[in-house]
């Protein structure tokens, strides 16, 4: 057995992300993936959404660092709640 460094908890976050985008809401190519928090969860959501080739992946969360990290992980847009009309 090797150890890969990850906990249960972060198996879960990965397949909870992912699972969500390909196989709950069924994400289309050429879609919008809104997501609400860029937290673990919400970072593999991300993901999720462009291994479906989501045209728009959109970010809402309060923390800045977050914003920017599900940017760099491939979101198109990321917002703070108090910036949504």
């Amino acid at each position: 057995m090797v150890s890969v460094g990850v906990s249960i908890d972060g198996r879960m976050t990965v397949l909870t992300g992912v699972g969500a985008v390909l196989f709950a809401a069924r994400a289309q190519p050429g879609g919008v993936v809104l997501v609400i928090g860029g937290g673990g969860v919400g970072q593999f959501v991300v993901q999720g959404a462009r291994i479906a080739a989501a045209e728009a992946i959109v970010v809402v969360d309060p923390v800045e660092a977050r914003r920017e990290q599900t940017l760099r992980f491939g979101a198109t847009h990321a917002v703070h709640p108090d910036d949504l009309k």
